[in-house]
């Protein structure tokens, strides 16, 4: 869980020294993920509470994430990469994902205090 955690904060600090730097976006573009047009929230590994963050998700959100991962798939099965202009650009990646995430977070963490009360 922490692992994961910080994969996906790395990847949010990545990208967002990545619109500041040109040594940076190399590193951001050496990640295989915006070249099929993902977003960092993208590739985070599926848990209960990133279920639950998903399921949270407003509807056209969901749809985007849904295409952007079966485009990518489509994408690697075929060993192509989008056209570079179809990049995800480091600007462009925002966490759309994250804030939810720590929404679930905190509820359980709340919840398991709640019950040590009793």
């Amino acid at each position: 869980k922490q692992r994961r955690q910080k994969m996906a904060f790395r990847a949010h600090k990545l990208a967002a020294s990545a619109a500041k730097s040109s040594f940076w976006r190399r590193v951001y573009y050496w990640n295989y993920y915006p070249r099929l047009g993902l977003l960092s929230d993208d590739i985070v590994n599926t848990t209960p509470i990133v279920e639950e963050a998903l399921r949270r998700l407003p509807k056209d959100e969901r749809y985007a994430r849904e295409f952007r991962i079966s485009r990518a798939i489509s994408l690697s099965v075929n060993k192509t990469e989008l056209p570079k202009e179809e990049w995800t650009l480091p600007e462009n990646d925002e966490p759309y994902l994250t804030p939810y995430v720590d929404e679930v977070e905190n509820e359980v963490n709340e919840k398991k205090w709640w019950k040590t009360l009793n």
